[in-house]
């Protein structure tokens, strides 16, 4: 997700708070994009096995992410992006479930995003994901369930339903949900999560549209 990075930067700047939580819904759900076209077989960390990454956003600015496996059995992954604006916190600690023609991946734990000049830290939940046709025909990817998404300070949350596919394809990928400031619902988030995400208010006036 560090890809993504930029989604973050852009939010720092934001004096809204309820644009700055937009951004940081575009960033969770450009994050979990990544898995639309994700056929290769997970890569297996040895214990302790530790990786760094750096990335240039167009201002020049370095985002850093360290990534280190810290337990092997359960295996548990835990990470941490780093930049002059903010910091993000992580750990994957899936749990498996085999129903025969598709893999359920159920994970654990809570994501962090803290913005330091700003002194806030947007708490998140990471969602099921199943991988269908695991033995005969096309891999592909779903997340289903609750994406909640809080800022005790900026006093913001969203709310995001990530659905399960349909009958018809159109149905596949979508999520909806709503964005609150102080209690009060003012954003309507919407999208498909392999191409876009897309909020209005709630007078129905178009007023952001992100794409990832």
């Amino acid at each position: 997700i560090i890809q993504f990075s930029n989604l973050l930067h852009d939010a720092h700047h934001k004096t809204d708070p309820a644009e700055r939580l937009e951004l940081v819904c575009a960033f969770i759900v450009a994050g979990i994009s990544c898995n639309s076209h994700r056929l290769a077989k997970p890569f297996n960390a040895l214990l302790y096995e530790t990786y760094q990454l750096e990335h240039e956003l167009e201002d020049g600015s370095i985002v850093r992410a360290f990534a280190q496996q810290v337990s092997h059995h359960p295996p548990i992954t835990a990470g941490r992006i780093e930049h002059e604006f903010f910091e993000v916190d992580f750990h994957i600690f899936p749990r498996l479930k085999f129903w025969g023609k598709k893999l359920e991946i159920i994970p654990e734990g809570k994501t962090t995003v803290y913005f330091k000049k700003l002194n806030e830290r947007y708490i998140f939940n990471q969602l099921n994901c199943s991988v269908h046709n695991i033995i005969i025909g096309k891999i592909w990817f779903e997340f289903t369930g609750a994406l909640d998404v809080e800022c005790e300070s900026a006093k913001t949350e969203a709310h995001l339903m990530f659905k399960p596919a349909g009958w018809f394809s159109n149905d596949c990928h979508r999520f909806s949900g709503d964005l609150l400031v102080d209690g009060k619902k003012t954003k309507h988030i919407f999208g498909k999560w392999p191409e876009y995400i897309r909020s209005k208010d709630t007078s129905s006036l178009v007023n952001t549209n992100n794409n990832n």
